[in-house]
């Protein structure tokens, strides 16, 4: 009998969970054999057992909270939080690609700044990079913006 695409898909998110241990496990939850889970598995990693080690301590801390007031303002803020985060996320990924169009030959350095800025504040929210990375600024070589760390520049000398 073939195993649905949906079904495939729902195993491997199982798996993926970490409450599987092992194929033979997974096999006699969805009724197949371990050869066919080993199949649609293969070398897919437990990659979620964090996130659902992290949900079920954030769910005990929320029923050990009594005072139903308190337990419905925590979830209103993280509610809130992931609500600014996914705004500031799409404004900032829309600002990163108007900026990516507007670099050119004809871009002053001014503009590269500010370009250089923009994306280094953009990655910091982004969490692509650190709040404390090196600096980079841009010289001019031969009317050519040649970007730098902090560091290279240092070296140059």
């Amino acid at each position: 009998m073939a195993i649905s695409t949906r079904k495939k898909n729902i195993i491997v998110a199982a798996w993926k969970t970490g409450e599987f241990k092992s194929f033979t496990s997974i096999a006699k939850e969805y009724k197949i054999s371990t050869k066919t889970a080993q199949k649609i598995i293969g070398d897919t990693s437990h990659e979620h057992a964090d996130i659902v080690q992290k949900g079920v301590e954030y769910q005990a801390v929320l029923k050990s909270t009594k005072n139903p007031h308190e337990v419905r303002m925590i979830e209103k803020v993280v509610d809130d939080r992931l609500k600014h985060s996914e705004i500031i996320n799409t404004i900032t990924e829309k600002n990163l690609k108007h900026m990516a169009k507007k670099i050119g030959s004809d871009t002053t350095i001014s503009e590269h700044k500010m370009i250089g800025e923009t994306t280094d504040k953009a990655a910091i929210t982004l969490g692509v990079a650190e709040r404390h990375a090196k600096s980079v600024t841009a010289v001019q070589v031969n009317n050519e913006v040649v970007v730098k760390t902090m560091n290279d520049l240092y070296e140059a000398e």
